[in-house]
Order: C-alpha cells, then sequence, then structure tokens
C-alpha cells in the first residue's frame, strides 16, 4: 500500500478511511458475509468494477481452497483441470446490474428506492454496503443507506460533498472523499489493502 500512495498522493488524506475499509471488508469475509454495491452513472459502472473484482483475482491468482479442488477430483473425471479453471471468489453484487428487477419497481412502485429495495431483500447482518455518489446527494443511494442501517449492515460510503443527509446513520461510517479522484483509484486502494493483508485474506477464503 505504500507504494499505492507515493503514486496516488491524493489518496493519502483518505488513507485512514481507506484503511478502515479495508479492515471492514476483511472482518465481513471472515464472518461469511458480503458486500452490496450501488451507485449512479459513471458510479453504477465502478460498482460493477468493485464486483468483478472481488469475484475473481486481483492482481494475485485466487486459487481454490484444497478442500473445494479435492471435491471436484472425486466427482469428476476431469475434476483437476476444472478446478484450475475457477478461483477463490468474494462475494459481492451490483445492485445496479439487476436490471429487471430495477425496471419493474422504478415503474411500479418508486424510482428512488429501487437501491433500497435490493438491500432490504438481500441485505443480512454482517454484510457491508457500499454507496456510490460523486455528488453525495444521490436519493437512490441515499435511501438504500437507510435500509443498510436498519438492518444492521456495515455502511462503507464513497462521496465528493458532506452528504449530510446520510451523517445521523451510523458514527463510524468510512467517509472517503472524492473530490479530486475518480472512484476506481479508491477501489484499488480497497484491492490493495485486501492483497497486502494477505494472511487475513486468505482467512476470508477459508
Amino acid at each position: 500500500m505504500k507504494n499505492f500512495y507515493e503514486r496516488f498522493p491524493a489518496l493519502q488524506g483518505n488513507k485512514e478511511n481507506i484503511e478502515n475499509a479495508c479492515e471492514m471488508l476483511i472482518e465481513t469475509y471472515k464472518n461469511g458475509g458480503k458486500v452490496l454495491v450501488c451507485g449512479n452513472g459513471g458510479s453504477c459502472a465502478d460498482s460493477d468494477h468493485i464486483v468483478g473484482e472481488l469475484m475473481k483475482g486481483f492482481l494475485l491468482r485466487r486459487k481454490l481452497q484444497a478442500a473445494d479442488t479435492a471435491k471436484f477430483a472425486e466427482m469428476f473425471e476431469d475434476g483437476a483441470e476444472f478446478a484450475a479453471n475457477l478461483q477463490g471468489a468474494l462475494p459481492a453484487v451490483s445492485l445496479t446490474a439487476q436490471t429487471a428487477i430495477l425496471s419493474a419497481f422504478a415503474n411500479d412502485v418508486e424510482p428512488s428506492f429501487i437501491y433500497a429495495q435490493l438491500v432490504y431483500a438481500l441485505g443480512r447482518q454482517g454484510d457491508v454496503w457500499m454507496g456510490l455518489s460523486t455528488s453525495g446527494n444521490s436519493k437512490n443511494v441515499v435511501e438504500a443507506a437507510r435500509v443498510a442501517r436498519s438492518l444492521g449492515l456495515g455502511l462503507n460510503v464513497g462521496h465528493d460533498l458532506s452528504l449530510e443527509n446520510l451523517q445521523y446513520l451510523h458514527d463510524n461510517i468510512p467517509w472517503i472523499d472524492e473530490a479530486s479522484i475518480a472512484h476506481a483509484l479508491i477501489c484499488d486502494a480497497l484491492y490493495m489493502g485486501l492483497k497486502t493483508t494477505i494472511e487475513e485474506y486468505k482467512k476470508c477464503l477459508s
């Protein structure tokens, strides 16, 4: 991570919050939880990016656990080759990619609650909800945060402005200021943080 902050000094001001977010993710995965991500526009694309990196290897190939590899070898004649084509995954869901339910709920109920509905349906205590909002005032992200808080989910908010309408929800949200940096750099910092705490990271997959 040290080299990462040297390459992107704009992230230095967010170092503590990024590290707190990494710790939150590690604890979530150690305890069998998952990550739910949402945003709009470019943040919508970033949501897919985040989930894509969590669901497969990032910088390092994630081998399957030995027990899973052995199970495939026992079940299938080509089990070893089968296992070699899979990677360890950290469960994550991009709420933005659920096209059918998003369009149906927006049409039938209330557009600003599209992500809130999905958090309500999928969120379980011990999960983490990650909301991305460049303006800091995306109503559908705010409503999703309210549901996440009510369900006891960990909250991790990427924002540009103060997002004052969310601050009452939780005293220890890792606020990440995106005024001068892209979501993608924040995401990569989180992945790097997971990678550099490799012993804890391996425990997430056990």
